[in-house]
């Protein structure tokens, strides 16, 4: 992925902007990825100013990401992914733009998306 949180975290990721980003010729743009046993927090996360050029999956929110390194996490231990938004999202050649996977026992909440486009030519120099 261009950029990626989780899903390795049991602590918190909190009050962070990515900004001014081009992310080109991969399989995910955005990634934000965690589990039940994970626990912790993804919440007040802005993305602004994002360029995908060529990405199978622009933005991706995943709760079921289920690699634990042993057996030995607590399957109770539910994350909190809250607050995230999308400001001036810009894509070209991307197939999926938005896959957001969250479930009852991890709700993915306030997600808000602004100015989400797609340039019709690449935007790389030659």
């Amino acid at each position: 992925a261009g950029i990626s949180i989780g899903s390795e975290m049991s602590g918190g990721v909190s009050n962070i902007t990515v900004e001014n980003l081009l992310v080109w010729d991969s399989r995910r743009g955005v990634r934000i990825k965690t589990a039940p046993g994970r626990g912790g927090y993804v919440r007040q996360i802005t993305y602004r100013n994002i360029t995908f050029e060529n990405v199978r999956v622009g933005i991706v929110m995943k709760t079921d990401y289920n690699e634990h390194p042993d057996d030995g996490y607590d399957p109770t231990a539910l994350p909190d992914i809250r607050d995230i938004s999308f400001t001036s999202i810009y894509g070209h050649g991307v197939r999926v733009p938005v896959r957001i996977h969250g479930s009852e026992e991890i709700p993915v909440r306030n997600v808000t998306f602004r100015e989400m486009d797609h340039f019709p030519v690449s935007m790389r120099e030659p």
